[in-house]
């Protein structure tokens, strides 16, 4: 156990001493694994001991993304990586053994083998480097760099190399030692238009100006620019020309291109509709085109709108490189495809990019025309360089200048940004976790050219995987001030304004319009072409009604109308007065010809008391008159009109007589009025009314009602006074009493306040008290004038007393028969609680008490019954537990009985009131485990109990 001990202890010191290499790249770790370099699970490292002993590796068709950790392989002395891989930096600093590098066909920019002076052998074919040097390995015999995008290749190392450099169209130098050497042995190994020589002169890089900013009229077509020059003191030609709208464009209507294509044999021009950008190049792929003619071509470069009313200014940059030319800071944007590309290995490649001497990086977005150029004008959709990665939610430009690496938004979807941000609705979201690099959202999904947050790379596929990244160039420390391209604008003439004038009845007006550039005129029609007047306002001759008038900023073809407008003045076509009774507010209205009415106290002057078709007074008590005028659009009626509200006094009822009768029938009414009229109604207040006039026969009536009179007189009511038709009730009522046997009951006449004749007994009151069946009768008449007498019959039963016929018990549950069962009976098993069901369950075993009564407690019997405890199962172990199956109960019923038998019917055993339990045997045999069956005997009354348990073992 020791030597274990000791064993564990040396293996932990072991591992916590093992050093690591990191490899961030999945399938380099699976290549590693596949070589027997690293054990079968991929964890993202490797030991440092199991490589920095390689001398050999070939990573070809691995798919590699990262050749991270690669620098720990420090004895390696051939490296392969070509074919298959993807990644775009490799770090071969610290790999000073290295003799013989093969890095083909990836997506290399950059190469850096000064610290390799070991190397013999460097083949680095198709991919995407600029420059190379290899000046420092002296010891390299053999060199392979075609198809790159070389501009700078020095070569001066002391020996004469074997060379392939074709395929390089921008590389017009090759520096090197021995140029006669290189002439006589490999001309055919570059390209026509490179050069060997001692000393490369550097390219100048050409100076492009232009001029013309413009006003543009819509349906029209116009020239950009007005002069255009290209300088190139070492080159007299270029392959293409790119010309962009680069602020304002609108796609779908904007569009540039070549006027007299013609007279241009040479060029080639072709329009992208999604960057906005207007190519020109020869028509024959790969041929220069002249400095002059491309000027020639510039210059009949057209810009059209196919909308009738465009808006805004359009900048056009005028560029000899491919990327986007943005004039306002002059910076230059390049989306570089690079299907899957990680964002830090995109951040690699953008700042290993070298445009005319300027230094890539991943783009930093900061304004909207830098987010339009870069995204919704660019040639495809790719990482940027914002990034939350330091501090959740805080998202921040990490590359670039350092005067842009600042905030540019706080928080999820629902933030916020100090300065500019563009991102995609509910973007961004972090919706897979991790999600802290910015990404330019692919074509279709959402808002074009906004951003989205991914994961460090992506999604493996669809709209979230990376299709490449925006390199960004300018700004940049030690960049040199270059003049590839030049700007130009022009200004879409455009009525920006106009300001309409009114008058309230004929007059002269003032009309005011302003332009975003040119001179404004002035015209009476659409088409004329007299000017009434030139500049930003206009005064009108007398006018009597309406009029149209229309201004053009130097287009013709757009006139913007100006409204004089000549407005009505309202007037006030009816009043409608009205009446107050006694004191109280009035309700006026008034009707105008137009617009709205105000209400005053005075003909003149004050301030309007509402405004609207009716005016509520406030309470007056004498007759007071208002003023009323009408306003439309401004207008206001020359003069006030006068309503009158007339306060009138009101009549009162005087007397009123009620009348009265036996049963249903009609009844006549009286009132009169201290003057006027006396109206009739069956509301105290609102309703119709019935009748006008003192005398009021009612209709059938069959209950005592109340009616309203009301004296009416000069539009005023009196209040309404009730009169009272009363309506004495005959009628004949049945009731049915149960009488409990031996007790007394109540009768009810159940009419208060009456005179009363009982049949039999001649009592005289509303109650009596009787205490025998039979039927009884009482006389009910009014104690009033008019004698209206009804009548009561009350018939006093008794029902019989119920009789318990059994008790059925079932387990817990019990039922109780009668053998005169009636629906006003009920039952209850504790004397207090009674409920119709004659069913009880979950009852407590022992001795218990069945009750049954009449519904109105009469009645009461009663009968005792038992609950049995009758076990479910038994286990005769002799454990002192459930040893013996018994029913305790039997004790309490001498003539008892109870039989037990097997599953097929065979008596086991006989019980009594005194031997009233069983232990499982059967002539001393212990019987087998099983369900036994019992049959319970109370007495000869009682029915069977049946039931069956189980025996346990």
């Amino acid at each position: 156990m020791k030597k274990l001990f000791f064993l564990l202890v040396l293996l932990a010191n072991i591992t916590a001493q093992a050093q690591y290499t990191s490899i961030p790249d999945a399938n380099f770790e699976q290549a590693l694994i596949n070589l027997g370099i690293d054990n079968g699970t991929i964890d993202g490292r490797v030991l440092t001991t199991n490589i920095s002993g390689v001398t050999s590796i070939n990573l070809q068709f691995a798919n590699i993304f990262d050749l991270t950790g690669i620098e720990d392989f420090t004895s390696l002395t051939y490296l392969a990586t070509s074919i298959g891989n993807q990644f775009n930096n490799l770090d071969i600093s610290k790999n000073i053994n290295l003799q013989v590098l093969i890095c083909d066909q990836n997506n290399l920019k950059t190469l850096d083998v000064s610290k390799n002076i070991n190397l013999t052998f460097l083949s680095c074919e198709q991919n995407q480097l600029t420059n190379l040097d290899v000046s420092k390995n002296t010891k390299l015999a053999r060199l392979y760099c075609k198809n790159n995008k070389l501009i700078t290749l020095n070569l001066k190392n002391g020996n004469d190399l074997a060379l392939d450099s074709t395929l390089n169209p921008d590389l017009s130098c090759i520096l090197v030692d021995n140029v006669a050497y290189y002439n006589a042995s490999y001309t055919v190994f570059k390209d026509l238009t490179s050069r060997f020589s001692a000393t490369c002169q550097t390219n100048i890089a050409p100076i492009i100006t232009a001029s013309g900013n413009q006003i543009y009229c819509p349906q029209t077509s116009l020239k950009i620019v007005t002069d255009v020059t290209i300088t190139d003191p070492d080159d007299f030609s270029t392959d293409a020309i790119y010309i962009q709208i680069s602020s304002g464009y609108v796609n779908g209507q904007d569009q540039l291109s070549l006027a007299n294509p013609l007279s241009h044999p040479t060029i080639s021009a072709i329009w992208n509709l999604n960057e906005g950008k207007l190519k020109l190049s020869s028509p024959i792929s790969g041929t220069p085109v002249t400095y002059a003619d491309f000027i020639a071509a510039i210059k009949d470069v057209e810009f059209s709108n196919s909308t009738t009313s465009p808006s805004g200014t359009r900048d056009f940059s005028i560029s000899i490189g491919q990327a986007n030319y943005l004039p306002r800071n002059g910076h230059y944007y390049e989306f570089v495809p690079f299907l899957g590309i990680s964002w830090t290995n995109a951040k690699l490649a953008a700042e290993g990019s070298n445009y005319y001497g300027l230094q890539g990086y991943l783009a930093t977005i900061t304004s909207a025309d830098e987010a339009k150029i870069s995204g919704e004008q660019a040639a495809g959709a790719g990482w940027i360089g914002g990034s939350d990665a330091e501090t959740e939610g805080v998202w921040k430009w990490v590359t670039g200048p350092a005067v842009d690496r600042v905030v540019f938004w706080n928080g999820a979807s629902n933030g916020s940004t100090p300065n500019f941000a563009f991102w995609n609705t509910n973007e961004p979201n972090n919706t897979n976790n991790n999600e802290h690099y910015a990404h330019i959202t692919a074509p279709g999904v959402g808002i074009k050219g906004s951003w989205n947050d991914l994961r460090e790379s992506g999604d493996p596929s669809g709209n979230y995987q990376p299709k490449g990244y925006i390199v960004e160039y300018g700004g940049m420390p030690g960049d040199p001030i270059l003049q590839i391209s030049a700007s130009a604008s022009i200004t879409i003439s455009k009525i920006t304004g106009t300001i309409p004038a009114t008058n309230c009845g004929p007059g002269t007006l003032t009309l005011h319009a302003t332009a975003s550039v040119g001179t404004i005129d002035w015209y009476d029609s659409p088409t004329s072409t007299t000017t009434l007047q030139t500049g930003n306002n206009f005064d009108t001759p007398l006018l009597n009604a309406t009029t149209t008038y229309y201004v053009d900023a130097g287009c013709i073809s757009t006139r913007t109308p100006v409204i004089a407008t000549i407005k009505t003045i309202p007037t006030i076509t009816s009043t409608t007065p009205s009446i107050v009774c006694e004191s109280g507010p009035a309700t006026l209205g008034a009707v105008a010809s137009a617009g709205t009415i105000n209400w005053y106290a005075t003909s003149t002057g004050g301030t309007s008391l509402r405004t609207g078709s009716s005016f509520t007074t406030p309470n007056i008590n004498a007759t007071t008159t208002y003023y009323v005028d009408a306003i439309s659009d401004g207008c206001i009626s020359p003069t006030r009109t006068a309503v009158t509200a007339t306060v009138n006094a009101a009549p009162t009822v005087i007397v009123t007589t009620a009348a009265s009768r036996c049963d249903s029938g009609t009844v006549i009414l009286e009132a009169f009025a201290s003057v006027g009229n006396i109206n009739w109604y069956k509301e105290s207040i609102g309703g119709s009314i019935l009748f006008t006039g003192n005398s009021f026969l009612t209709p059938n009536i069959d209950t005592t009602t109340t009616y309203y009179a009301e004296a009416f007189s000069d539009g005023c009511p009196s209040s309404r006074i009730p009169v009272t038709a009363i309506v004495y009730p005959i009628s004949t009522m049945n009731q049915d009493v149960v009488l409990c046997r031996g007790e007394t009951k109540i009768l009810d006449a159940s009419i208060p306040n009456m005179t009363y004749l009982w049949s039999p007994g001649g009592e005289t009151t509303q109650t009596i008290e009787i205490s025998t069946i039979g039927d009884y009768s009482v006389s009910i008449s009014s104690p009033t004038v008019i004698s209206c007498e009804s009548k009561k019959n009350i018939s006093v039963i008794e029902h019989p007393e119920p009789i318990i016929s059994s008790i059925e018990v079932n387990e817990n549950s019990v039922t109780i028969e009668l053998a005169n069962p009636e629906s006003y009976f009920e039952y209850s098993i504790n004397g207090l609680d009674f409920q119709v069901s004659n069913q009880f369950y979950f009852i407590s075993s022992g001795q218990h008490t069945a009750f049954v009564r009449e519904n109105n407690d009469c009645n009461l019997v009663a009968q005792d019954f038992t609950i049995f405890t009758i076990q479910k199962y038994f286990t005769p172990n002799n454990d002192g537990f459930n040893d013996v199956w018994k029913i305790k109960e039997m004790s309490d019923y001498p003539n008892s009985s109870a039989q037990i038998f097997d599953r097929y019917g065979k008596l086991i055993i006989d019980l009594t009131s005194v031997k009233y339990s069983w232990d499982g045997s059967y002539n001393t045999n212990l019987l087998p485990a099983d369900d036994y069956w019992y049959v319970l005997k109370l007495d000869d009354t009682q029915p069977e109990i049946r039931g069956h348990f189980s025996l346990k073992r």
